[in-house]
């Protein structure tokens, strides 16, 4: 990677490695100062590769509640500390597709979507996450008032981490997006 940003003075590369690669402090600190105005924290804000630090440095550059934070709220491996600084209330939507949370801040944001009502989040947290069996069997069984009883199946069909017995039942369920199943 060093040696791409060290030759290369193509833009497209950059923003490419700025957005996908794994990079060192070295190479993020090389990108974040290329020039005076950091064309590349929107880059950095959609890499899931960031390490703690740089997310830090990527939340200290974004508006709170902006573009760079609704970004690594969608894509960052994010601490508990980092989501409170993100404005999780007005990144939400994005925070519960997050891909890489943990067990603890699913059944955190599962809480929050249950006391404010959002069927939404709990949709979407249903279909994204890796969720721990007890977690799945929370989506399965639905919340009293979900759907008058009935759970998240169709969003759990979506679901990329489920396990061989999981995608089993739900290919038995009524209400489960066979399609998605298949993909």
């Amino acid at each position: 990677v060093q040696r791409i940003l060290d030759d290369s003075p193509n833009e497209h590369t950059k923003r490419g490695l700025a957005q996908y690669s794994k990079l060192t402090e070295k190479q993020f600190g090389y990108l974040e100062t290329a020039t005076p105005a950091s064309p590349y924290q929107r880059e950095f804000s959609r890499n899931p590769n960031l390490t703690s630090r740089q997310i830090d440095r990527v939340i200290a550059a974004g508006k709170k509640g902006g573009n760079l934070h609704d970004n690594l709220a969608l894509n960052a491996k994010l601490s508990d500390e980092q989501i409170k600084r993100i404005d999780h209330k007005n990144t939400r939507w994005n925070l519960t597709s997050n891909k890489q949370l943990t067990t603890e801040q699913i059944d955190s944001l599962y809480e929050d979507a249950l006391k404010d009502g959002s069927n939404t989040d709990r949709d979407f947290l249903a279909q994204n996450p890796k969720l721990t069996e007890e977690q799945f069997e929370r989506f399965w069984d639905g919340d009293e008032d979900y759907r008058q009883g009935h759970g998240h199946q169709s969003y759990l069909s979506d679901n990329p981490h489920l396990t061989e017995d999981q995608i089993d039942r739900l290919m038995k369920h009524p209400d489960a997006d066979k399609e998605g199943l298949s993909q």
